[in-house]
């Protein structure tokens, strides 16, 4: 099964993942949520939050590897498909002990 598939599942995982910092979440959340690589400068459009508190949960994001950057004349940021599946899978594993 595709975790990308079911949005809200995703985001609930998300929601719900003790790992994460809150900016943390909100810009994971805005990554996985589009069909395709976000930009900083959208992250920070939707986010509303100040430039430091986007790039320094944009960076903690990537030294966790839950995040890609890529260049494509800007840089652009996908989620890491192995370790958002791992974040569903500890999702799961929570609700089925609950």
């Amino acid at each position: 099964m595709n975790v990308f598939n079911d949005k809200k599942m995703l985001s609930e995982a998300i929601f719900h993942a003790d790992i994460l910092s809150a900016g943390q979440k909100k810009v994971l959340n805005i990554i996985c949520s589009s069909d395709y690589p976000v930009p900083a400068s959208s992250i920070l459009e939707m986010m509303g939050s100040s430039k430091q508190a986007v790039h320094f949960s944009i960076k903690k994001l990537l030294d966790r590897n839950f995040i890609i950057r890529k260049k494509d004349r800007v840089f652009v940021y996908e989620p890491n498909k192995i370790r958002i599946k791992e974040l569903t899978k500890r999702y799961n594993q929570k609700l089925s002990i609950k």
